[in-house]
C-alpha cells in the first residue's frame, strides 16, 4: 500500500495490507526484516534511521537498527505540533 526509499537509497520499506512493515536491501533486494503491525498501514514515510507509520486507528514509529525494526512507544492523543 506504501513505498518509502531510505535518506540514503539504500533501503526499500514497505507498507502492505497484510498489516506488516518489511524492510528491504535495495540492491540485493533481499528482504531485511519486517514487523506485523496492530492495523491497517496507509503510508509510510523516513526521518533519518526512522520510519513513521500511519494506521487507520493511530500511528507509530519504527526504528531501524541491528538487528532489524523496533517499535518505539507512541502516544497518538499527544499533540503532534
Amino acid at each position: 500500500m506504501s513505498v518509502a526509499w531510505s535518506p540514503d537509497g539504500r533501503r526499500l520499506a514497505t507498507a502492505s495490507e497484510d498489516r506488516t512493515v518489511r524492510l528491504w536491501d535495495a540492491r540485493s533486494t533481499d528482504l531485511v526484516c519486517g514487523v506485523g503491525m496492530g492495523s491497517l498501514p496507509l503510508a509510510i514515510a523516513w526521518h533519518g534511521d526512522r520510519i513513521a507509520v500511519g494506521m487507520v486507528t493511530t500511528w507509530t514509529i519504527l526504528v531501524v537498527g541491528e538487528p532489524g525494526l523496533r517499535l518505539v512507544p507512541t502516544d497518538p492523543t499527544a499533540d503532534r505540533g
